[in-house]
């Protein structure tokens, strides 16, 4: 059985009870707690100490908190990269060609890939996947280490899969997708990328029925975690898939968040809201004033990187953004499989007659009532607004 490890994004952590990993990792993952599966929490979620901020590997540290740190700058994650390889040097079968599943969010994707690179140093027999959601440094000087580029994906890892926010603007939120990310081994490596409406964790929340994202999330995780050797037993099928992304559509529709979110605000906005704040605090947290300057600059000082730039709209591809009624391509293909959504574009390419179509649109009516509901939302939009003939449609 495979080995799984889950990676909290930045200021969250295993006990908030609206988080998706700690819940998956509760209620779905078979895996035995401290043995084949483990869950950290994110950079910032917990007062770091001078450990965590100087030297995560001191044997002496001091006591006096950072507090905030973590958030700011990142600082936490190379802890966690020490607690997962004392972990597999702990319970992992050194002398076995084991699969290593890593999960994270935000900060906690990119330590995925960091933790991939001491995974390579330390046992390079272990063959490496990844899920990552929403994957975001901060800055390129956040995740800087001698353990490896947090944007290079290395050799040992054979799979590498993310799903990319298309509506965050917020400064220095800048993800790490395909134009940034580089392979060691390009033609080993499987990578696929999925665009998905909505804000930075709006992928990670279990409360399901307000964040449809997560739901879908949720199945994909738990598809891909069966794949690499840990069977979840949390399943959709195409009609609920569909089904849930219809409603996205409508939440859309009604957020008007047609489009992915453009480049951050510009310098004096990022410096304001996370250097000056951040300068001031961790002065008088930590009492050094040279601290508290470093903390203020940081900001500023990362302008120079492409990330404060956060440009949704170039670094989140999606094929299907030109098309009126699909939100990606997992959408499409889902709604392909459903038998009423085939029935349905089958009648419209064909010569049939109107009540074909008719028959069709009742079959999505009865099976796809969401879908039902945010097609014809497209097509009163598409025609000023006007009522729907086929507000219920006849049989």
């Amino acid at each position: 059985m495979a080995t799984t490890m889950y990676f909290i994004g930045t200021d969250h952590h295993r006990d908030e009870p609206d988080q998706l990993f700690p819940w998956f990792y509760r209620e779905l993952d078979p895996g035995l707690e401290g043995k084949k599966k483990f869950i950290y929490d994110g950079p910032g979620s917990k007062p770091m100490t001078r450990k965590n901020f100087f030297n995560v590997l001191s044997a002496k540290p001091a006591k006096i908190p950072v507090v905030g740190v973590g958030t700011s700058l990142g600082v936490g994650w190379e802890g966690n990269v020490a607690a997962a390889i004392n972990d597999l040097r702990a319970n992992a079968n050194v002398q076995t060609n084991e699969r290593i599943n890593l999960i994270g969010h935000s900060r906690g994707a990119v330590t995925c890939n960091m933790v991939a690179h001491a995974i390579k140093k330390n046992f390079p027999q272990f063959r490496v996947r990844i899920f990552a959601i929403d994957p975001v440094p901060g800055g390129e000087r956040d995740f800087a280490s001698n353990i490896g580029d947090f944007e290079t994906i290395p050799s040992n890892v054979y799979e590498y899969v993310q799903i990319l926010m298309e509506n965050h603007d917020a400064p220095l939120f800048g993800v790490l997708g395909p134009n940034r990310l580089k392979f060691e081994a390009p033609g080993r490596t499987s990578y696929r990328t999925l665009a998905m409406p909505g804000k930075h964790g709006s992928c990670v929340k279990c409360k399901f029925q307000e964040y449809p994202e997560s739901q879908i999330s949720c199945a994909l995780i738990s598809d891909w975690l069966v794949d690499g050797g840990v069977d979840c037993g949390y399943r959709l099928n195409a009609s609920m898939i569909s089904e849930l992304y219809a409603i996205i559509f409508r939440k859309k529709k009604h957020d008007k968040n047609d489009l992915p979110s453009g480049k951050a605000w510009g310098l004096l906005g990022t410096a304001f809201v996370f250097g000056i704040p951040a300068g001031v605090v961790g002065g008088l947290i930590s009492g050094s004033p040279t601290f508290g300057a470093a903390l203020m600059t940081a900001p500023i000082m990362t302008l120079i990187s492409s990330y404060w730039k956060n440009d949704r709209s170039a670094d989140v591809p999606n094929s299907q953004r030109g098309e009126p009624f699909y939100i990606n391509k997992h959408h499409k293909t889902a709604l392909l499989l459903t038998p009423a959504w085939q029935a349905f574009v089958a009648a419209l390419d064909s010569r049939y007659c109107q009540a074909h179509v008719d028959d069709a649109l009742y079959g999505v009516y009865k099976q796809l009532p969401n879908t039902f509901d945010a097609l014809r939302l497209l097509c009163e939009g598409s025609a000023g607004n006007a009522r729907s003939p086929w507000v219920k449609p006849k049989r």
